[in-house]
Parts: C-alpha cells; sequence; structure tokens
C-alpha cells in the first residue's frame, strides 16, 4: 500500500509539473502576443479601447492615454474618459455620437480633434463594434488611430495642388500671350 501510495504521489506531482510548464508556454506565448500588440499599436498611432456595457468597466490600452497625451493609466477608465480632450467644436457631436453607439449597440466610424494634455492638436479617428463577452454581455470595442501626420500631409498635397494649377495657368498664359505677338 506504501508503494501505491507513492505511485500516487509522484504521477499528482508529474501531473503538476506538467501543468506548471504547460501554463508558463501559455504565459510565455501570452506575452509574446501583447508584446507583437503594443508594437503594432506604437508603430500604428493607435490604441484599443473596450467597455462593457453591463458593468460599465472600461480598459484602454496605454496608447490610447499617449495618443491624449496622458501618463499611460493615469485617468479613469470610463466610456467617456478623453471627451474632455475632443476640439470644443466637436465635443458634443463626439459624445452624442458614443451615446448612440452605447445607447443603440451600434458600430462607430467618426473622425474628430482633439487637444492633447500638452496642448498639442491631433486628428483623431475611433472606429468602434459591439461584441459580447463569454458571459453574454455586450462589449464595446474599438480602436483611437492618430491621423494628424496623414491629414498634414493631405493639406501639403493640396497646396502643391493648387500651386501646381496656378503654374499651369501661368504657363497657358505665357504660351497665349507669345503666340499672338507672333
Amino acid at each position: 500500500e506504501e508503494a501505491g501510495f507513492t505511485e500516487k504521489m509522484l504521477l499528482r506531482q508529474y501531473t503538476q509539473a506538467e501543468q506548471t510548464i504547460t501554463d508558463r508556454k501559455e504565459l510565455g506565448e501570452t506575452k509574446m502576443q501583447l508584446d507583437a500588440y503594443r508594437f503594432a499599436e506604437r508603430k500604428t498611432g493607435s490604441g484599443i479601447f473596450y467597455f462593457n456595457t453591463a458593468t460599465h468597466q472600461a480598459f484602454y490600452s496605454d496608447e490610447v492615454y499617449r495618443l491624449f497625451g496622458v501618463v499611460p493609466q493615469g485617468l479613469n477608465a470610463h466610456l467617456h474618459t478623453f471627451v474632455s480632450f475632443v476640439h470644443p467644436d466637436e465635443r458634443d457631436a463626439v459624445r452624442d455620437a458614443l451615446e448612440q453607439s452605447y445607447r443603440r449597440q451600434l458600430p462607430l466610424h467618426i473622425q474628430f480633434r482633439i487637444h492633447t494634455a500638452d496642448g498639442k492638436l491631433r486628428h483623431i479617428q475611433l472606429v468602434t463594434a459591439v461584441y459580447f463577452n463569454l458571459v453574454g454581455q455586450a462589449m464595446i470595442g474599438g480602436v483611437y488611430v492618430d491621423e494628424t501626420e496623414q491629414r498634414a500631409q493631405e493639406t501639403q498635397l493640396r497646396v502643391l495642388d493648387a500651386r501646381l494649377a496656378e503654374g499651369r495657368q501661368l504657363l497657358q498664359q505665357l504660351e497665349n500671350t507669345a503666340g499672338a505677338g507672333s
């Protein structure tokens, strides 16, 4: 009987060790996935969030806080955590859109300007989706994307296009003048 007890003990220890190894592997894989998602957020100028409509629990990734010029996890997370940063001309519309998305459980795709905590103007795109967690609670999840650089490039392109059009018009006038003088 003592041998049977020892066998059971060894089997239990082996099973526990096997589970520990499996847990460590899963933990390592989870850490790699987390590192990859953080890298992707930094490189794309974006950050994710989710909001549980049943519990009102909210989560914003560190990168969302950085987009708004705030220390990561430096503000209390809720549905309207960052509304105060929205440009005053757009704040009510953004707040209303978030509320409608929440009440009606609808996806959202909006663009707006913000003033970061250090006073910089940024152009933000917010895209959300509604999904359900494992216990059936509606979740609003989404991504904030900094489009400031893209907007600046679009503005530069419009200016260059306008200059090119002016140059073409001037060239046309010169050609017309030269043709009339011949």
